[in-house]
């Protein structure tokens, strides 16, 4: 290999789940036609994006509170009819 060794994208963790985790995460996987480590992967950037997105729906409740928003008619009252 010339001395030069080609890098891994990936990192290899080893994780325990319980039997019952992994039959379901064998079951779920198999639906979507992935491997184990595509499926763990795929579950946890979504579950990332969920806490993104719960974020950003308090972010939205504090703005609605602040200036009584309370319908779609308050947005557009607000932003002055846009």
């Amino acid at each position: 290999m010339n001395g030069k060794q080609i890098k891994r994208k990936t990192k290899v963790v080893s994780i325990s789940l319980d039997p019952e985790v992994l039959v379901l995460v064998d079951k779920l996987r198999k639906e979507d036609s992935q491997d184990r480590s595509s499926f763990i992967n795929s579950i946890v950037k979504k579950q990332a994006l969920w806490q993104e997105f719960k974020k950003l729906q308090e972010y939205g409740r504090e703005k609605a509170k602040k200036f009584k928003i309370t319908s779609e008619e308050d947005v557009y009252r607000i932003m002055g009819d846009a």
